[in-house]
């Protein structure tokens, strides 16, 4: 028996809008699952999605990327369907295009900003996927469950869409995208647009850099290991922090590692301190 397909949206203070998104989406799939990741919303969105027919995952903010992987781990087996929660038209199109990864391009667009986010993705995808997309930052795609259980845990924050393009391009999954009618709640080029672009031009990049699975099995950006690189005299304290990203157990405070005893997070309290005064007390060239 061919798995039922599952609908997973993403959202956050999008009680205005979830509602009508989700009953749009359980008359499209009548048989699927529609599940929506409440990523630490301050409004009504939970509750107004329950109302509507959704099972919810509520969760501390944790940004886009890092909500969709959390909620996905409750999801049934099979092919996932991801969704924003301010979309409007029908999906159904995906459905048919076959390949592991169909990701859904708008024909036409509305308000946004400059394009530079979406030209950096682009570039970036091109980069180290080997191929240029129309829609790098498209958020409605269907994956199958050859796709999913390769591409998850996803990038963290708004960098899911490039990273997991990249990751199934370089994989060899077969990627399409479909042109379809769709519409979305845009930007707009006033402080606040150009904040959440900045954020996402920051995520994005450094979702597209190298990565690491921390214990709970998130997919993290390694910045630390580019900064030790890139400057060698922090080199030892982007190791430890590396290490404990990496290899960490749930102990979280001081006193919760001393408890626990030897842990990273043990090596990381103890070590950086004593370099950083090392390095104070250490002779320096004239």
């Amino acid at each position: 028996m061919t798995p039922e397909l599952t609908v997973l949206v993403a959202a956050r203070d999008e009680q205005d809008v979830i509602g009508a998104s989700v009953a749009a989406l359980r008359d499209a799939f009548p048989t699927a699952e529609v599940v929506v990741a409440d990523d630490g919303s301050h409004d009504a969105t939970a509750e107004r999605a329950e109302a509507a027919g959704a099972r919810v995952v509520r969760l501390p903010r944790r940004g886009k990327g890092q909500a969709i992987t959390l909620a996905e781990r409750t999801c049934a087996g099979g092919p996932l369907l991801l969704c924003d929660a301010d979309l409007r038209g029908d999906l159904r199109p995906l459905l048919d295009v076959g390949g592991d990864v169909a990701i859904a391009a708008f024909t036409r667009r509305v308000g946004g900003g400059i394009g530079l986010a979406k030209g950096v993705a682009r570039t970036l995808i091109a980069l180290r996927g080997g191929r240029r997309m129309g829609e790098p930052l498209s958020g409605q795609r269907l994956l199958s469950a050859d796709a999913r259980t390769r591409l998850f845990p996803v990038a963290a924050g708004f960098g899911v869409e490039a990273r997991m393009t990249i990751d199934a391009l370089r994989t060899g999954l077969d990627v399409r995208e479909v042109p379809l009618d769709l519409e979305h709640r845009a930007t707009t080029r006033d402080v606040a647009g150009f904040v959440h672009r900045g954020r996402q031009l920051l995520d994005l990049t450094l979702a597209c850099g190298p990565l690491g699975r921390s214990f709970r099995g998130l997919r993290l950006p390694l910045v630390g290991s580019v900064v030790g690189v890139a400057a060698p005299a922090v080199a030892p304290v982007a190791a430890i922090g590396l290490a404990d990203d990496l290899w960490s157990g749930p102990e979280r405070g001081f006193r919760a590692h001393l408890r626990a005893g030897a842990t990273t997070g043990t090596l990381k309290l103890l070590a950086i301190p004593l370099w950083s005064l090392w390095k104070t007390r250490s002779p320096r060239t004239p």
